[in-house]
């Protein structure tokens, strides 16, 4: 399984692995190499985004390879939070 983000400025999307992950970043060099353009994309909650990219637009796509059953053991290995220790 893969997971792909995107940060456009200050704002970080998880990217529908179903998106073609090739034609969204020739967009989005386009718009950061020419004119500044919305750029569409789908997030993994299926939402419809369109952000308006240009030259100054702060651009980082990354994918990360993760292993199923590591995202479910994560959660149940993890120590319990103690919230008092940051009151």
């Amino acid at each position: 399984m893969q997971l792909i983000t995107l940060r456009l400025d200050d704002r970080v999307y998880a990217v529908d692995p179903a998106q073609d992950l090739a034609a969204l970043r020739a967009r989005l060099v386009d718009a950061v190499r020419h004119e500044a353009d919305f750029v569409e994309f789908r997030t993994i909650t299926s939402e419809r985004v369109a952000a308006l990219v240009g030259e100054r637009t702060v651009v980082v796509v990354e994918v990360v390879s993760i292993a199923e059953q590591s995202l479910a053991g994560d959660v149940e290995d993890a120590p319990p939070l103690d919230l008092d220790e940051y009151a």
